[in-house]
């Protein structure tokens, strides 16, 4: 039964994570405070940057394959940093 309720609450915790980033992510507003470690709230910033810079350069009209794959890339490698660090894939 313990098990099943930290399963819920853990759950809630990333379905909240994951929609206060998407909101930030295009420029919702969201009243919402995370807390971590230096380490944990770094990759958390850096892996929103890489995401909104590719979102950015995704929907440039002067983007080249290059550059969106490139950002794609600088994505990707962040987000495996995050995973390591908070154990959950990153959502965005």
């Amino acid at each position: 039964m313990k098990k099943e309720i930290r399963e819920t609450k853990d759950s809630l915790a990333k379905k909240i994570l994951y929609k206060t980033l998407s909101s930030w992510l295009v420029g919702k507003p969201c009243n919402t405070k995370i807390r971590g470690g230096k380490e944990e709230m770094s990759v958390v910033a850096e892996a929103l940057a890489a995401s909104k810079r590719f979102n950015e350069e995704l929907y440039d009209s002067n983007a080249t394959v290059e550059s969106v794959v490139r950002c794609l890339g600088e994505k990707h490698v962040v987000a495996q940093r995050f995973e390591e660090i908070w154990g959950v894939p990153w959502p965005l």
